[in-house]
């Protein structure tokens, strides 16, 4: 179980459900990140949210390019 002091603060900006995921654009500081979660999570626009992050399930791209890094 992730503390506070293992959190990033974010807030949604997108959710967009996908089948039996949902994708949710997420603000974190000057960036937008997606985040990708199985099921509905109760979010909605605007919500302040606390994000733990698992580095090993972290994929990062190239914002020009597209291509993963």
């Amino acid at each position: 179980t992730a503390t506070a002091n293992d959190t990033v603060p974010g807030e949604i900006i997108v959710v967009e459900p996908t089948g039996a995921e949902t994708e949710l654009l997420v603000k974190v500081g000057e960036a937008q990140i997606v985040l990708v979660t199985h099921g509905r999570p109760v979010v909605n626009p605007g919500d302040k949210v606390a994000l733990a992050v698992d580095p090993a399930m972290v994929h990062v791209f190239d914002k020009a390019s597209g291509q993963r890094i």
